[in-house]
């Protein structure tokens, strides 16, 4: 009966004792997982972050070689003279580098009987100019040149490779038989690029030139300069 009465009387201080001990326990439980509680969160974060800075994968610019007109052409690169380009894949080419670079894409072999191996060709050639050389210079000296000469039919300034070119289209007679050719030069990183389309004109009533013109066009158009 006293015992009850005690608790009667004191009820108020019993409940908020209990209350303070249970907030207390509600404490030191907290501190105890706080570690746990803040090592989670921070994992959650550097997830996010991490995910965040990963590079995402974009879309990359289809291989010229895989699809569309350039399926099945070759890569022909030189990265030391710093021109590439593509061309068919029933062409051959040829290289040769010294102190000046010079390769020949040779279109498809010419029937037997006949004086020339090749019914076109495309040729690369790359050397190294003083840093004042112009151009103009470089063309009409070219043009001068054993070869250099034609009858010229068109002479433009246009560009290759966003850099600033010269093309001569002439044509010219190399064992009776007539040819025309396509001429373009630029210069860059002191070095001139030059680019060389010919072909016979009239070859036992066969124009050459036209019949590969679309190809010759599809090689310069492929030409990166670097």
């Amino acid at each position: 009966m006293a015992k009850s009465r005690f608790v009667k009387e004191n009820k108020a201080s019993i409940i908020a004792a209990i209350a303070v001990t249970l907030t207390v326990l509600a404490i030191i439980l907290a501190m105890y997982r706080l570690p746990s509680a803040i090592k989670d969160t921070s994992a959650i974060t550097n997830a996010a972050t991490s995910t965040a800075t990963k590079p995402v994968a974009t879309d990359t610019a289809s291989n010229p070689t895989d699809e569309g007109p350039y399926k099945g052409w070759q890569t022909y690169s030189n990265k030391t003279w710093g021109t590439t380009l593509l061309y068919p894949p029933n062409w051959t080419l040829t290289e040769t580098v010294a102190d000046t670079l010079r390769a020949a894409l040779l279109g498809p072999a010419m029937a037997a009987g006949s004086p020339y191996q090749n019914e076109c060709t495309y040729t690369v050639f790359v050397e190294t100019v003083p840093a004042a050389a112009k151009l103009e210079d470089y063309v009409a000296a070219a043009r001068q040149a054993p070869q250099g000469g034609g009858d010229v039919t068109s002479q433009i300034e246009t560009t290759l490779d966003s850099n600033p070119a010269i093309q001569v289209v002439d044509t010219y007679v190399e064992v009776g038989q007539p040819f025309k050719r396509t001429t373009l030069w630029t210069i860059k990183n002191r070095k001139v690029y030059t680019f060389t389309y010919a072909a016979d004109l009239n070859y036992k009533g066969v124009d050459y030139y036209v019949m590969h013109d679309a190809e010759a066009y599809q090689i310069t158009a492929s030409i990166t300069i670097h």
